[in-house]
């Protein structure tokens, strides 16, 4: 038989409703603060890292750039011309490297930011990896080999060029870094039908 709800039944079941909908929502509000919260942690365990890793990076090269300072602001007419060339030359490579490492903090704080956008253009992938490479080897001792290889013809690519620039920077920095002395740094660039293909070794 079809039941009759007496009024007061439909009146308890209405408040039970409205309770029950009011907790459903309270969930999802608590669900939603601890992933932002858990983000949040995430990106203050980041920014603690790269902080870190600034503060640690930045040290060496300033402290480079402060000697041969002070080495031709105290000693400027017993040095040779050879001698101030090169403490010139020290400073400069410690300066470009330091502006490097903050390049790095702020695309590392746009990622972070989600602001970094991708903008490809018509890119002429030879002529950018081989200026890129001039660039490097001006940096380099003689105690490192930088050798370019090319295999096809790289035509039609679009890329973004600031983006590019950075991550074959880094990847050759730490390859110049992380090799022995006299070691050969090789960077091919291969062509092919339907990729194109940048290995560093």
């Amino acid at each position: 038989r079809v039941r009759s709800w007496l009024p007061e039944e439909v009146d308890l079941l209405h408040q039970l409703s409205v309770q029950l909908a009011i907790a459903i929502g309270q969930a999802e509000l608590l669900a939603q603060t601890q992933i932002a919260l858990q983000k949040e942690k995430e990106l203050n365990a980041l920014k603690s890292q790269i902080v870190a890793t600034v503060s640690h990076e930045y040290r060496s090269p300033l402290t480079s750039i402060l000697t041969a300072a002070s080495t031709l602001k105290q000693h400027c007419h017993q040095l040779s011309a050879d001698k101030q060339q090169w403490c010139l030359e020290l400073i400069e490579k410690k300066v470009r490297h330091l502006a490097k490492l903050v390049d790095d903090m702020l695309v590392a704080n746009q990622l972070e930011l989600s602001k970094t956008q991708f903008k490809p253009l018509p890119l002429d992938l030879l002529n950018f990896v081989a200026d890129l490479l001039d660039d490097i080897r001006s940096q380099l001792s003689d105690r490192h080999e930088l050798v370019f290889k090319v295999t096809g013809h790289p035509r039609g690519f679009w890329g973004d060029r600031s983006l590019l620039q950075q991550i074959f920077t880094n990847l050759l920095s730490n390859a110049i870094k992380y090799s022995p002395e006299g070691g050969k740094i090789e960077c091919h660039l291969q062509s092919q039908e339907t990729e194109i293909i940048l290995a560093i070794e």
